[in-house]
């Protein structure tokens, strides 16, 4: 018995390792609309055009209700929440705008 699962286990790692591998995209693009709320891409579906919004949501990918662990929601550290996966503390964008002091700007 121990034989017999000691082959088919064989098997199936060596198997597993001719599995395709996934090709990595040539390009992501992101699309974040401010202040659109996650259920208006359903709810006015009827409304878009088959090579607008419809065709991003046949073939995109979209993202439902997301919470953020910070305050303030700013625009510029939330997109870049969005594509890092981060909170501003991580990834450094604090606000939309902000002061340098060696700058003085």
């Amino acid at each position: 018995m121990n034989r017999l699962l000691i082959y088919a286990l064989s098997i199936f790692f060596v198997i597993g390792g001719f599995a395709q591998q996934t090709s990595k995209p040539k390009l992501v693009v992101g699309i974040v609309v401010d202040q659109m709320r996650y259920d208006y891409l359903t709810r006015f579906e009827n409304k878009y055009g088959d090579r607008g919004f419809n065709r991003l949501i046949a073939e995109g990918y979209n993202c439902k209700n997301h919470h953020f662990n910070y305050v303030p929601t700013y625009t510029a550290p939330g997109h870049a929440s969005i594509y890092t996966g981060t909170t501003p503390r991580y990834h450094g964008i604090i606000s939309n705008s902000w002061y340098d002091k060696s700058s003085k700007r």
